[in-house]
């Protein structure tokens, strides 16, 4: 399948006098233990090169030259390393933002199907997109629809859910789930249904099916954001039958910094308090 043939992400102005990359990125024990965690076939030295060819021409993209060995699934996981040093240190650094935006570029020229789907969404989602780029972008998601790539379907549901039309939401992220359903994206999408059938579902709530699905994504996922949002839910659905489990669960939320998990807490506090 063909990437775009205008880049999204090129840059337009020069950032000069950028910080040296071994500044701007965590030590080498802590991007070897993300490595570990992320399964990457590559060792922390060639990641590093990667990340290097990148950053060296970031500004002028049509100099990148990759080492021999890169493939488009080594680009897409440097993307996720840096999209963990984000979501670990709560913090953006523009320069690894630019990095990451620019692995994408290249992982779509390499044909990786992922990043493919990442452009296109933001293509379209974009108000100032060029109708020819538009167009471009919806071929690509039809292309991927009928390949029955997993990640155009739990982006179309994002999509969908963004502009209020949920019931076709809830579908797409099905659509997702029986193409791929034990990873942590899968968790994602678990937790966003169970989040629909509490809020969103009609004409009624389906509360079993919400604590159903909040429990998958805890099952599957990592302590993201995602995760600590369906530890809060589900404290809402036992604050009334279990108070102990429904406590566990706001602690957890509580303590990751949700701040919608205090007042229910602390009537929980109470409420267990009075019946003891």
């Amino acid at each position: 399948m063909k990437p775009f043939g205008i880049r999204y992400f090129s840059s337009t102005v020069r950032h000069l006098n950028r910080p040296d990359l071994m500044l701007i990125l965590p030590g080498k024990r802590a991007m070897q233990r993300l490595l570990f965690d992320n399964d990457s076939r590559l060792r922390y030295n060639k990641t590093i090169e990667i990340l290097k060819s990148i950053y060296t021409n970031i500004d002028a993209p049509n100099q990148i030259s990759l080492p021999s060995y890169t493939k488009s699934k080594d680009l897409m996981l440097c993307k996720t390393l840096l999209s963990s040093i984000r979501k670990i240190t709560n913090s953006i650094n523009k320069n690894l933002v630019d990095i990451e935006n620019e692995l994408i570029e290249q992982a779509a020229e390499l044909g990786d199907n992922d990043a493919i789907t990442l452009l296109a969404f933001k293509t379209i989602k974009d108000p100032e997109s060029s109708k020819e780029d538009y167009k471009t972008a919806n071929s690509l998601i039809k292309d991927l629809t009928d390949l029955k790539h997993p990640l155009v379907f739990k982006l179309a549901g994002d999509l969908a859910f963004e502009k209020n039309y949920f019931d076709q939401a809830a579908q797409y992220w099905l659509d997702f789930l029986n193409l791929e359903s034990d990873t942590i994206l899968a968790s994602h999408v678990y937790s966003n249904l169970g989040i629909y059938y509490y809020s969103y579902h009609k004409p009624k709530p389906n509360l079993h099916m919400a604590k159903n699905y909040l429990e998958k994504s805890i099952k599957f996922g990592e302590l993201d954001s995602n995760i600590i949002r369906s530890h809060f839910y589900l404290g809402q659905l036992y604050s009334i039958t279990d108070p102990l489990l429904a406590r566990y669960h706001l602690e957890i939320s509580a303590s990751k910094g949700l701040t919608e998990s205090f007042q229910t807490l602390g009537f929980l506090e109470l409420n267990i308090r009075s019946g003891s």
